[in-house]
């Protein structure tokens, strides 16, 4: 479901983004219009892949910047879905 929740807002934003403030009017202004279409490239088109690389480059990261002591193994707090 959420992989094509995905691709609906990538394949149509325009529409997406009408139906998205049907349900939030409050939100229909010109700044959260800029930030819907500058973050639908962001979003993965395969949301349940595990890409196991970023992962440690994104743990290695937080180690060096100090935000955290040790690296853990990947498989200890992600999973592959089917």
């Amino acid at each position: 479901a959420l992989e094509q929740g995905v691709q609906f807002l990538v394949n149509h934003p325009h529409e997406s983004w009408l139906l998205f403030t049907k349900a939030h009017e409050n939100l229909n202004d010109e700044l959260n219009k800029r930030a819907w279409r500058d973050t639908l490239p962001r979003f993965a088109l395969r949301p349940s892949a595990l890409d196991n690389k970023r992962y440690r480059r994104f743990a290695q990261f937080l180690k060096k910047q100090g935000l955290i002591r040790n690296t853990r193994p990947v498989t200890d707090y992600a999973i592959e879905l089917p």
